[in-house]
């Protein structure tokens, strides 16, 4: 038989078709099976990440997991999130990932994208201050994080009033409205600034902290008993520096080491009283009062 005669009969013709059907059908059933039992090696949580934590190498373990039950969604390598240029991922806001978890692309954000972000970006041996403001005292709301303030202090003394810039080159990391929300986080709301948080070196923020105490003291009393006001008003002054990139950032100074002296002696003045007025009410200062029984012992 010829072999053109071979494929013009039907019964062989419809033998090699049914050969052919069931090696497709074998090859795509094992294809399948492979496919259904072939493992990829993915990373998952060792342990529960709360909301809004930077994801690091250590919280992190490595599990074999079938290849078809992985979504797109899926992060497939640590790698993808650890870097090693500086670039960090956080878990988002309101948002935790379980222990045991595999990690998904929605449950977490690069740092940038955090509502917060620029609180994480305080420099070395900085601390986290802020002084209120309103939509006055902000300039329309103007005041934007990564651009740089001077701030200028009012002091009103023993009836005395006096201004002066006493702190240079402060960068503004965010601005928060009266319930925490960050100013900036939707444009299309006009949402009112109430804190404008930055970072300050140990002096500074020390500097800083006596004007919040004697802020909080209200005063004190003065000779023969009188009473007298303290209060310093902090307020801040846009400057025309930016520093988007942190690569060029201006260091925090005290403008007025005059006044930087006097707040220091009205910290010493108000804690030598007998009495300091916190609010209106009068409390004693216990430190006087053990001295004088002291000497009186």
């Amino acid at each position: 038989m010829k072999k053109n005669d071979l494929f013009k009969n039907k019964n062989v013709v419809t033998i090699i078709a049914s050969v052919l059907i069931v090696l497709v059908l074998i090859i795509g059933y094992n294809y399948r099976v492979n496919s259904a039992v072939a493992m990829q090696s993915v990373p998952y949580a060792r342990e529960m990440i709360a909301e809004k934590t930077e994801i690091t190498q250590g919280m992190l373990d490595v599990m074999r997991v079938p290849r078809n039950a992985l979504t797109p969604n899926v992060i497939y390598d640590a790698s993808q999130i650890i870097k090693t240029d500086g670039t960090k991922y956080y878990t988002r806001v309101n948002t935790i990932i379980p222990s045991g978890s595999l990690l998904y692309w929605d449950t977490i954000v690069k740092q940038d994208n955090l509502p917060d972000a620029s609180l994480y970006k305080l420099g070395k041996d900085e601390k986290l201050n802020y002084i209120t403001v309103n939509m006055l005292s902000s300039y329309s709301n103007s005041i934007r994080p990564n651009q740089y303030i001077d701030i200028y202090a009012a002091v009103q003394h023993n009836g005395e009033n006096q201004v002066a810039k006493l702190f240079s080159n402060v960068k503004v990391l965010a601005v928060k409205t009266s319930n925490g929300l960050n100013v900036f986080e939707n444009e299309n709301e006009k949402r009112v600034p109430y804190v404008v948080f930055f970072g300050m070196p140990a002096e500074e923020d020390m500097l800083l902290k006596k004007i919040q105490a004697i802020n909080s003291w209200g005063g004190g009393t003065g000779e023969e008993g009188a009473i007298r006001t303290t209060q310093i008003t902090l307020t801040p002054i846009p400057t025309a520096a930016t520093d988007v990139t942190n690569s060029d950032k201006l260091s925090v100074k005290i403008s007025s080491p005059e006044m930087k002296k006097e707040i220091e002696d009205m910290v010493d003045d108000l804690t030598a009283d007998e009495y300091k007025y916190d609010n209106g009410n009068k409390t004693q200062n216990n430190s006087k009062t053990d001295n004088n029984k002291d000497e009186e012992k």
